[in-house]
């Protein structure tokens, strides 16, 4: 599944749970940003997969490469979980009347 095709299933989900999907132009271009990385993670996994006619040292180096892609992933991942716990705490107290 590409990183558009995601990114709606992420909106569909959303609106199915009755949340809204009022995001900004930045929180659009971070969900984005996400989903397009997790799609080229895929990607690496599959092409590493697919060479194991390769040498190991090879081997090892995409498997590096993996492992630095996902460090640079991670942080964005969470800072994303961050701000969807942000937005249901806020929704929640709306909800109850409070901030």
């Amino acid at each position: 599944m590409n990183y558009t095709a995601s990114f709606q299933q992420f909106v569909r989900r959303r609106l199915e749970i009755g949340a809204p999907c009022s995001l900004n132009p930045d929180e659009i271009a971070a969900v984005h940003a996400l989903f397009k990385e997790r799609d080229r993670l895929e990607r690496e996994k599959i092409a590493l997969a697919q060479d194991v006619l390769n040498g190991r040292d090879r081997q090892i180096a995409q498997a590096e490469a993996l492992d630095e892609a996902a460090d640079d992933c991670v942080p964005a991942m969470h800072q994303m979980a961050n701000w969807l716990r942000a937005r249901a705490h806020e929704k929640r107290c709306q909800a109850k009347g409070g901030d």
